[in-house]
This record gives structure tokens, sequence and C-alpha cells, in this order.
């Protein structure tokens, strides 16, 4: 029950991860003509892909420092999965280029959490099955990517009025992203449970043979990432260079942005 319990939670990030992807490749390549419908044009689709980015920019750091401080990243998963929906149903209502601009701001939100399921499980692994983990959580991106595309030539053909809200390949997209995070909250509501609890009674079993191991073998350790935490002391220019001014995160930024620079870049072309 231990194994399976653990697993699950790890397919639910698994499909947090594969829905980024598919969000990515079914709402891009129609995001111009969507626009275009309500009178936007290439620089309003500059604001509609920066959008979704922008917003997470600042939810990522809040949604960590409130994942450091709580340990419950199940209820953060919720929180961000409803944005998610929100910005998603914006997207489908269409109703003006900026109101679609709005709906990928508030989706962007609920980004920020895909950062906090990833420090979760760094947090609560072993330095031996940190890297396996990580790659197969993060090969649901590409996955997603990859699927994204045949839900576009699905919806190639519909043309149905729901409501007052025209249901066709524009605006489909915003419709199926609404559904597809609607399925994941529900997922993680009932399966999902937190993997610092995982942690606990993982620690409990072995809490014997640590502490003969502690015992025989007072060397320092390097199996674990030491963190010292400055957040309560020293200036908050001092905090911040401490944390985040260093060659191995600089490193990770310049990759990264490069990366997702390059990736949106060719598609809009």
């Amino acid at each position: 029950m231990f194994v399976s319990s653990l697993r699950l939670s790890y397919i639910v990030i698994f499909f947090l991860n594969f829905l980024t992807g598919v969000e990515y490749a079914v709402i891009l390549p129609t995001a111009l003509q969507f626009l275009q419908r309500y009178g936007g044009n290439q620089v309003e689709l500059g604001f509609c892909l920066s959008a979704y980015s922008f917003s997470s920019l600042f939810s990522s750091p809040i949604m960590g420092r409130w994942s450091d401080r709580t340990n419950n990243t199940k209820l953060i998963i919720i929180i961000a999965n409803f944005f998610q929906i929100i910005g998603s149903f914006m997207y489908f209502m269409g109703v003006s280029s900026w109101f679609i601009i709005g709906g990928r701001l508030v989706a962007g939100i609920g980004l920020g959490v895909v950062s906090v399921t990833f420090s979760d499980v760094i947090k609560n692994t072993n330095p031996d099955e940190r890297s396996p983990i990580l790659s197969r959580i993060m090969v649901g991106r590409q996955i997603g990517m990859i699927i994204g595309p045949v839900f576009n030539f699905i919806m190639l053909n519909l043309n149905y009025k729901l409501g007052p809200f025209l249901l066709d390949k524009l605006s489909a997209p915003g419709l199926l992203m609404t559904g597809a995070w609607t399925l994941l909250q529900i997922i993680v509501i009932f399966f999902y449970t937190n993997l610092n609890k995982f942690n606990k009674k993982e620690n409990e079993t072995s809490d014997e043979q640590t502490g003969l191991l502690a015992s025989d073998n007072h060397a320092q350790s390097y199996d674990t990432i030491q963190v010292v935490d400055n957040s309560q002391t020293g200036p908050f220019v001092l905090r911040f260079y401490n944390e985040y001014i260093r060659d191995e995160v600089i490193a990770v930024y310049c990759s990264t942005f490069t990366v997702f620079f390059m990736q949106t870049v060719l598609e809009v072309l």
C-alpha cells in the first residue's frame, strides 16, 4: 500500500507535467487566428504567449516559499489547478483579444506549481533515486508536446454553439484544457499524497539502522545537499545574492532560457 500510494503521487506529478506540454502544443498553433477573430494582431500574440510565463514568474517563488513553510504540496496543487481551470475557460470564452490574454495570465499562475512539485521530489528522495525519478517526471512534458497536436487534428472540424459561445478549432483548445485540468484536480484530491509523509515513514523504519551508522561514523556526509536558511537574517540584497547569484544557478537559468526562447521563437515564426 505504501509503495502503490507513493507511485500514484509520482504518476499525478507526471500527469501534471504532461498537461503543461499538451497545453503548449494545442494553444500555440491557433492562438494568432483566435486573437485575429477578435481584432488582435501579432503584437497581442506576443502578449498572449508572454502572459502565461509572466504570471508564473511571480507565482513560482511564492508557491515555493509557501511549500517550504507548510509542506502541504497537495493543497498548493489544488489551488494552482483552480487558476488553470479558470484561465483555460476564459480562453475558451474569447470575448475579446485582451480577455484571451487575461485568461492566459490567470492560467500562468497555476504553472508555478510545477517547480514546487520538483522541489518536493528533491527534498523527499534519496540521492540514488532522485535523478531517475526527476527524469521520468520531466519527460511527461515532452510526451505532452508530442501528443498535443493530435488533439488539434481531432478538433479541426468542430463547429458547434454552446450557449453564447462558439466551439470550433480555435476555441476548443481552451475547453479541452479546462476539462483536462478539472480531471487532474479530481485525481489530485483522491490519489495524491504529500511526499513528505512517505519520507517520514521511511525515516521511522530506518531510525535504528541510522543510529548505528551515526555512532560508528562521525565523518561529514556529502550524500545530501545542505541548504543554509538565511531568510531571516541580513539585508534583502545580500540574501538574494547568496541564494540566486551563484555559478550553478546562473548556468541553469541560461540553459533554460535558451531552450524555451528558441522553442517559442521557432513556433511563432
